[in-house]
Parts: structure tokens; sequence; C-alpha cells
């Protein structure tokens, strides 16, 4: 009885009004978002390494047993860490350099360049903050290719520098600052 009055009502009110669901305008496109690529990791091969090196070892820090894992070493944990890090801070360091504010010198690091949204506080803090964090974050990088590689001394880290200043800048996009070697910024 229930269903055949449900029937009628539906029926009566139905033919009565319109209804009219618009949906929404989906557009595709062919490229990720920057959580996209966060999400999914695009990492170079000395990253993809140092996962496949994470995913076989524990973390002293972060596991209970440590059977039947091998210990990673307190500087092995660091290098993860800023590995990690860089991949978090990635998107904000894109916008940081599509926007002109930072730019890749020519020993490995970033720079923080003159821009008109420097002028915002909150901004700033921002920028100060993330670029310290990724500087960090490659020189704990780069000083563990000397301590995994037995040819290199501390003496070898101004070429480890370059090394990675070339890479960066090579990966740098169009439009991006970057430093020349004599110390010139130029947009790429």
């Amino acid at each position: 009885m229930w269903s055949i009055l449900c029937g009628i009502f539906l029926l009566f009110f139905t033919s009565s009004c319109s209804i009219t669901v618009k949906t929404p305008e989906l557009q595709l496109t062919g490229r990720k978002t920057a959580l996209e690529r966060q999400i999914q990791g695009t990492y170079d091969p000395v990253r993809d390494g140092m996962w496949l090196n994470a995913s076989f070892y524990y973390r002293e820090d972060r596991s209970p047993t440590p059977l039947p894992f091998t210990r990673i070493s307190q500087t092995k944990n660091r290098v993860l860490d800023a590995i990690q890090n860089q991949a978090f801070n990635q998107d904000d360091i894109a916008e940081f350099k599509s926007e002109g504010c930072v730019g890749e010198n020519n020993q490995g690091y970033l720079t923080i360049l003159d821009c008109p949204l420097r002028a915002e506080t909150l901004y700033q803090r921002r920028l100060e903050e993330i670029v310290a964090e990724e500087n960090r974050d490659r020189e704990i990088i780069m000083r563990r290719v000397i301590e995994t590689n037995p040819e290199l001394t501390d003496a070898d880290f101004p070429e480890i520098q370059t090394v990675f200043a070339n890479r960066n800048r090579q990966n740098a996009k169009p439009g991006e600052w970057i430093q020349t070697d004599g110390g010139q910024w130029i947009q790429r």
C-alpha cells in the first residue's frame, strides 16, 4: 500500500514541476597539479635510491622493533628527512621561482631575490622559512655525497656545490632566475 502511495505522490508532484540538474563543467588537462606531483612523487634517481633504502631499513626513531631490519645511521636518517622535506616544499619553491622571488645560485643553493611580493610581511616570512629549509636540506644531501664516497673529502665540497648548482640550473624552467658561474643573474 505504501509503495502505491509513494508512486502516486511522485507521479503527481513530478509531473507538475520540473527539476533541472546542472552538471559542473570539468576541464581535463594533460598536466598534473602540484599536489598530484607531490603525492605521486617525482624524484630523480638519487632520491629514488634513497627511498628504496628507506623501504628496506627501519629508522631508529620511528620503528618499535629492530629485527629483522638493519639500523640506519643518524646521518642517513637526516638525509631521508631532508629528501622528504624537499618533496613537501616543492610546490612552494616552484611558486617562488615562477614569481621571480627565488633563483638558483652558482653554489647549489636558492637565493632570495628582490620582488614586489616581498613587501608583504607574511609572504616574506614564509619565503625566508622555506628557502632556509631547502638550503639546509640541500647541504645535508651534498655532505652525504662526501660521506658515502671514499674518494671525496671536505676539501671537495666546493666542487660538489658546483655540480649541484649546474644540475639545478639545467633543471630550471624557462623564465626562472639562475646565477652564472661569474655571479651574474639571468633568466633562463
